[in-house]
């Protein structure tokens, strides 16, 4: 999900992500400052969802941790697309009786994680694209077999279970109905943490993920056939100013194409 939404942002930054990831750069004396810093910051994220998924345990919340949705679309259903849930929690609210399960309704909550040095007032757009195709994306495939579930070393527990099943199997959570599913962003720093939502499913949504998918592959595809060194330039792009520039690996080695 975290592609599509950045197909809406820059589509070459996502084409060339998923092509030609930047290698891992070599430490030398001269660089490894500046190295270390970058693995903190990407290990903080995992410190975090593992302080968050503990808070969520100790209070007895019936949590999936790295649900996984592995599905295909496109007008010809042949676009393989994962969408990684980062805490789906599922709440069941009380019969007649006063007990609960049993014809009782479920209520989902997907939480996406966001760690970042400082939290912004708003949520980035990018950001809020992604958690609505998630949650657009859970819920028209909520019955359908194409749920995973992987362990924090990306070892397979579960595989090819609708969402129900998985809620069983794994949670002990029998889910008769799903009453509603809600979506949040939980952006987290060293300091505070502040959540933005709800986010809702939308077909529309659904069918924007799909478009978006055909398109990125699209181009994937075109890119892959005609590869040359400066081919990268003809990929659509951000226009004008982007936030994403700023920081963007990719934005100093593009060069026109060579017409000659």
């Amino acid at each position: 999900m975290s592609d599509i939404a950045m197909m809406q942002e820059c589509p070459r930054l996502a084409v060339l992500r998923k092509i030609e990831p930047m290698s891992d750069e070599a430490v030398t004396m001269q660089n490894y400052e500046r190295i270390l810093k970058r693995q903190l910051t990407l290990q903080r994220g995992h410190w975090l969802e593992d302080g968050i998924a503990n808070s969520f345990y100790a209070n007895g919340f019936k949590v999936i941790p790295q649900l996984e949705l592995s599905i295909m679309l496109g007008k010809k259903q042949d676009i393989p697309v994962k969408v990684h849930f980062d805490f789906v929690l599922v709440g069941t609210t009380q019969t007649g009786d006063g007990n609960t399960g049993g014809n009782g309704e479920s209520s989902v909550r997907v939480l996406e994680l966001k760690s970042t040095a400082n939290i912004s007032n708003t949520p980035t757009k990018l950001h809020e694209m992604q958690v609505q195709g998630q949650v657009s994306l859970l819920s028209k495939c909520a019955h359908l077999p194409m749920f995973n579930l992987r362990d924090a070393h990306g070892n397979e527990l579960r595989k090819n279970m609708t969402f129900v099943e998985i809620c069983k199997n794994y949670l002990g959570v029998t889910v008769n109905a799903i009453k509603e599913i809600k979506d949040w962003i939980l952006c987290v720093s060293m300091n505070e943490a502040k959540a933005f939502g709800e986010y809702f499913p939308s077909d529309w949504f659904a069918d924007l993920c799909a478009d978006t998918a055909q398109e990125q592959w699209k181009i994937m595809q075109k890119y892959r056939q005609k590869h040359s060194k400066n081919s990268s330039y003809s990929i659509p792009h951000a226009k004008g100013f982007c936030l994403l520039c700023s920081f963007c690996e990719y934005a100093n080695i593009l060069t026109p194409i060579n017409k000659s």
